[in-house]
């Protein structure tokens, strides 16, 4: 396995959540941002102005029970002006070892901000610097970095991590899992050969209104891609019917209803449930496993 460790399946549906951030692009005169949960809500917001484009941020943490005293094996960050932010999730396998997996992710997002914050600006040089300065800490973990320059999201994403932009009700863009083999994710590490360069990379075009979902596995492990975008869309069309005639249209921003939580909470009920069927639940059973 190179040095990697894997995260062996536990036939259940996992009941980490990771970070979840639903984002809404917005103009730079709104402000709003609710942190320490478990799913990342952005919108992308524009005024009338053409004021820079700026993220509003929600985000709802729902850890493993059995994790629940550390705050589970997830970190996040949002940068200081708000408009770049990262998740990553510790790759659990190392418990087995005697290593707390969260120690890792917690250290490369810290670093991570502290060089977005310094003025770096491109999410895989962000992950380069990250990890060389968590080298010392023994571990690993998936990464996603989103950062918003203008009107382009630029993201890398290493591993099963991942980020989703929907516009309009619908999905525009979505990464792409890596794996080496089934539940088996890239990983940044000391002991790992995986490196940020080869993160997935994109450039995504924004426009005032867009949402965006960054999540660790917990997420896209118990909810398919169509079910996020309509808990978004039904929580964003239910505040618009609920806005003051005229003011949706020119001042655009994130439901009062928290929709990253709303996310957390709906996949938290797939994991518990003994009987709901799930992405992991499909990808486990196309790699032939007996999943229950």
């Amino acid at each position: 396995m190179s040095g990697l460790l894997r995260r062996f399946p536990t036939f259940v549906s996992r009941a980490v959540l990771g970070s979840v951030f639903v984002q809404d692009v917005w103009s730079s005169n709104q402000a709003s941002v609710a942190k320490n949960r478990s799913v990342l809500s952005q919108q992308l917001h524009n005024s009338p102005s053409m004021d820079p484009l700026r993220l509003a941020t929600q985000v709802s943490v729902i850890p493993h029970p059995a994790k629940k005293h550390k705050g589970g094996e997830d970190a996040y960050f949002i940068s200081a002006d708000g408009n770049t932010v990262g998740v990553a999730d510790g790759v659990g396998g190392w418990a087995e070892s005697g290593v707390d997996p969260s120690l890792y992710s917690r250290s490369l997002m810290s670093e991570a901000r502290r060089a977005c914050d310094a003025g770096e600006p491109d999410p895989v040089r962000i992950l380069v610097l990250a990890a060389q300065r968590s080298a010392r800490v023994l571990g690993s973990s998936t990464a996603c970095i989103a950062a918003l320059a203008g009107d382009r999201l630029k993201i890398a994403n290493l591993g099963d991590s991942g980020i989703m932009v929907m516009r309009a009700g619908k999905m525009i863009f979505r990464s792409t899992e890596q794996q080496h083999s089934f539940n088996f994710p890239f990983q940044l590490g000391p002991q790992s050969k995986d490196r940020p360069t080869d993160a997935e990379v994109a450039n995504v075009e924004v426009k005032p209104g867009d949402f965006v979902v960054l999540g660790t596995d917990g997420l896209f492990d118990n909810l398919f891609h169509e079910e996020i975008v309509d808990i978004v869309q039904s929580a964003a069309t239910s505040a618009a019917s609920k806005a003051p005639t005229g003011d949706s249209a020119a001042k655009p921003s994130l439901p009062s209803t928290n929709i990253a939580e709303l996310i957390a909470k709906s996949a938290f009920s797939r994991a518990t449930s003994k009987t709901a069927y799930s992405p992991f639940a499909m990808h486990a059973r196309a790699h032939n496993y007996n999943y229950q």
